[in-house]
Order: structure tokens, then C-alpha cells, then sequence
């Protein structure tokens, strides 16, 4: 046990002095005006000179009885308070070790992982720890992601306009990652101008066109799932000069960029690590101002967070405040985005 990890406790010396102080004074007074109201009477003294000398007599008395109370107390109190946080520390330490967990029983682990997760219930538990052990794969983690997604739908095409914020902590005290992917996503189009970023900024610093790249990628044959849904390609952008994020303070940075196609029914948004909360606000209008039936969905992580819908005409918005994750990040899914409303 490291010892050196444990408070040193200590009385507040100006307090405990200055009580000390007090009482001597007082108690000197009392038995100096103790001793002259027994030596002394009214009529040796007169009877004001002796009314004087009760009065600080009984006035020493009361703050002699103050003061010694707060000293006893004060070492009683701290006795106290010293044994609590030291239970608490050793507690503390022992618990954080890990050849002291690793010695529990396999039902003293569950206890444990029931009592830290605050259920009981196995599955949710099994679910939980399968999440805890893919996060140790990554070494950054998503604080917060927000984003904001404007629909528009004319009779040649669907143009999203986005925007997202992204505030990134790394696991450890701090992580340089190469080739930071700030956006990646798969179409069915063909045209090379389905992707337009408008603007990135890093830490509030707007980047130049040379400090990042967009390149086109075809969609291979391992992925079946996009290519039996037509997507034909997938466009990334990168960061060219290496990123690094830290564990004390996130790394911010914003994206607007916006994307055209020639039909769509549906917004897909991934993120590459674990998020720990995320807001996403999507709306659509088009040229003759229908009304459109918002649906969404979301999947891949747990849902033990606060979840808050709110759907109003032609928008629908969702929060998530808790650790989200998915093999390939999270994932939220909007399906019949442009179906009309009956």
C-alpha cells in the first residue's frame, strides 16, 4: 500500500491557538474576580465596585465555558473526521488496485460492476461491460458532437447543408493522430461535386484549403450492405498535418459542408470512437413548403441516457447525454425523411 498517498491531518493551529488564548484569558479573570469578591464585600468597596466585580466574575465564567467547549469538541470533531478520511482513502486505494479486484470472486465482481453501473439486471450489465471493453480499443473519445442539418429538396436535387462541432479528449494525457478524418460518407452519385466544404475551423482557428484533402474512394466489395444499396462511392476529408488531442482541455473543431444529390430519402451520421453526448437537429423544406414526416432511429449503443425527441413541423431533434457506441462509431439513421404527411 502506497502510504504517501494519505493526508497528513492536522488541527487549524491559528484557530486552536487563538481558542487557547481566549480561555486563559478568560479563566485568569474569573479567578483573579473570583478570589476579590471573596476578599472583598460591598461595604469595604462600596456596593457599585462590587457589583463590578460579580459581573466580570459571571462574564469570565460564560466565556471560559465557551472557549474550553470549543476546544474539546474541535479535538473530538477532528478525531472523528480523521478516522472517516483515512476509512475513505485506504477504501479508496484498495478498491483502485487492481491485484485486489483481481483476487474477488466472480460473484463479488458482478456485485461490484452492478453496484458501479447502478443495476442488477445481467443482460444490461453484460451489455455495459461489452462497451466498457471496446472503448479501451480507442484512445480518443468524443465529449460532445452536435449537429445541424438544413434539408432542401427541389425537383432536380436534395441539397443538405451541415454543420457540426466536435469537442475531442483524448484517453490518456494526450494522443497525435494522423490523418484525422473530419467527414467521410457514402453516396450513390457519381459527380465529383456531391461533396462542398464550406469551412473548417480547429480550436476557433479557421484552416486553409491546403490543410486538408478530399479524395473519393470506391466502395468495395466488402462492404455488401452499401453496394446492395446502390452506393457506388465514398468521400473523405482529411487533415493533412497530424492532430493532437488532449485529456484536460477538448479540442474543438467545426465543419460546414454541404452535400448534393439527385434523390435521397434518408440521413445517416457516424462517428469513428465513442461519444459521450450527442444532439442532432435536422429540418426539410422544399420549393412549395409540403409538410414532410420526420422519423428517426437510432442504433448500435446503449440507450441508458436521457433521450429527448422534439418534433415539430418539418424538424425533429434528438439528445443523447450518455456514452454511445458502435463498432464503427455511432450511428443515428433517419428513414422516410421525405414522405408526406397525410
Amino acid at each position: 500500500m502506497k502510504s504517501h498517498k494519505f493526508r497528513k491531518y492536522k488541527i487549524n493551529t491559528i484557530s486552536m491557538v487563538f481558542s487557547l488564548m481566549m480561555f486563559g484569558l478568560f479563566t485568569i479573570l474569573f479567578v483573579v474576580f473570583l478570589i476579590l469578591s471573596i476578599k472583598f464585600n460591598a461595604v469595604n468597596v462600596g456596593e457599585k465596585v462590587y457589583s463590578i466585580f460579580l459581573i466580570i466574575k459571571d462574564m469570565s465564567l460564560v466565556g471560559s465555558t465557551v472557549f474550553g467547549s470549543s476546544i474539546i469538541s474541535t479535538l473530538l470533531i477532528d478525531k472523528k473526521t480523521k478516522e472517516f478520511e483515512y476509512f475513505s482513502n485506504v477504501v479508496n486505494e484498495i478498491v483502485c488496485d487492481k491485484s485486489i479486484f483481481n483476487v474477488l470472486s466472480d460473484k463479488n465482481k458482478q456485485l461490484l460492476e452492478s453496484q458501479l453501473y447502478e443495476c442488477d439486471n445481467e443482460t444490461q450489465i453484460e451489455i455495459i461491460r461489452d462497451v466498457v471493453n471496446k472503448i479501451k480499443q480507442f484512445n480518443y473519445y468524443y465529449e460532445e458532437c452536435s449537429v445541424n442539418v438544413s434539408c432542401f429538396i427541389s425537383k432536380k436535387s436534395c441539397k443538405k447543408t451541415i454543420s457540426k462541432e466536435l469537442r475531442i479528449k483524448s484517453f490518456d494525457n494526450s494522443v497525435k493522430i494522423d490523418r484525422y478524418r473530419i467527414h467521410s460518407s457514402a453516396t450513390r452519385e457519381n459527380a465529383d461535386s456531391y461533396l462542398s466544404i464550406k469551412s473548417i475551423s480547429l480550436d476557433g482557428k479557421l484552416l486553409s484549403r491546403e490543410s486538408y484533402i478530399i479524395r473519393r474512394e470506391k466502395i468495395n466489395t466488402e462492404e455488401r450492405v452499401l453496394m446492395r444499396n446502390g452506393y457506388k462511392s465514398r468521400f473523405v476529408c482529411e487533415l493533412i498535418e497530424p492532430i493532437t488531442f488532449r485529456s484536460d482541455r477538448p479540442t474543438i473543431i467545426v465543419v460546414e459542408y454541404e452535400t448534393v444529390v439527385s434523390d435521397d430519402d434518408s440521413f445517416t451520421n457516424r462517428l469513428p470512437g465513442p461519444c459521450k453526448n450527442y444532439r442532432l437537429s435536422f429540418g426539410v423544406t422544399d420549393e412549395k413548403h409540403s409538410k414532410y414526416d420526420i422519423t428517426g432511429s437510432a442504433f448500435g449503443f446503449m440507450e441508458k441516457g436521457l433521450k429527448t425527441p422534439n418534433i415539430e413541423e418539418n424538424r425533429f431533434e434528438i439528445k443523447f447525454d450518455t456514452w454511445s457506441f458502435k463498432d464503427d462509431g455511432v450511428t443515428l439513421s433517419y428513414k422516410k425523411l421525405f414522405k408526406k404527411s397525410n
